[in-house]
Formats: structure tokens, C-alpha cells, sequence
């Protein structure tokens, strides 16, 4: 028995011609919707790695910009706290001064939410005044 190779080449011309034809007219639409879909998955692919790498982008330049907003109120209030100290103890025994010191600490703590109370500690540890006042 012996094996013969079957090759396009030992076809008639006629039926080589009507193999390939029908070959095309199969498969041709199959590999055009195929190439087409893997063609699209790209882009899609390419377009979602995208878009997440800009929100990544949007996310980071937002945490950025509210941090500095944080440090900045941060800073503003101990420089205002500062201010608020040097005033009450540059006011020695005067009364009046040492009330319009308060009431600023008390605008201060009225307009920052963040501050929760302000405490006025002598050098002995003892409390002086307290912003907002006990209410026992």
C-alpha cells in the first residue's frame, strides 16, 4: 500500500479553483468577525487601562489637594493658637485683656470645627480656664 500526498498541486486547475473558492466563502466572514472581535477586546482593554489609570491620576491630585488644605487650617489655627497664649500672658493682671483673650479663643473654637476645646494649663498644672466650659 503505498501512501499518496495529497497536494493541491495534483488537483485539476478547475477543482483547485473551486477548493479555494469554497475555502473563502467559509471562512473568509468567520476570520473577518474573529480578527474583528479580538481587534475590539484591544481597544476595549486598552481604553478601560486607561481610564483607570486617569482616575488613579484624579484620585491622587484630590487626596493631594486635601491634605494641603488639612496642614494649611492645621498651621493657621497654631499660629492663631500661638498668638492667642502670647496675648493672655502679655495681658498680666489685666482682666479685660484676659476676657477679650478668651473671647477670641472662643471664635476660634466657634469657627473650626476640628477644635474640640481649648484648655489654659499654669505652669503648675493647673487649670486656668476651659473652652467650652464644664456644664456640670
Amino acid at each position: 500500500m503505498k501512501k499518496i500526498a495529497f497536494s493541491i498541486w495534483q488537483l485539476k486547475p478547475v477543482k483547485w479553483l473551486r477548493r479555494i473558492r469554497g475555502f473563502k466563502l467559509v471562512y473568509t466572514p468567520l476570520i473577518a468577525i474573529v480578527l474583528f472581535t479580538v481587534v475590539m477586546g484591544v481597544i476595549m482593554g486598552t481604553l478601560q487601562l486607561h481610564e483607570m489609570s486617569q482616575q488613579e491620576a484624579a484620585l491622587f491630585r484630590e487626596l493631594s489637594f486635601a491634605k494641603q488644605r488639612i496642614q494649611l487650617r492645621f498651621a493657621n489655627n497654631t499660629d492663631v493658637l500661638q498668638s492667642i497664649g502670647r496675648d493672655y500672658v502679655s495681658a498680666g493682671d489685666s482682666t479685660k485683656l484676659k476676657e477679650n483673650v478668651i473671647i477670641q479663643a472662643e471664635n476660634l473654637l466657634q469657627s473650626n470645627h476640628e477644635i474640640a476645646q481649648i484648655v489654659w494649663i499654669n505652669e503648675s498644672d493647673q487649670r486656668l480656664w476651659k473652652i467650652p466650659p464644664d456644664n456640670l
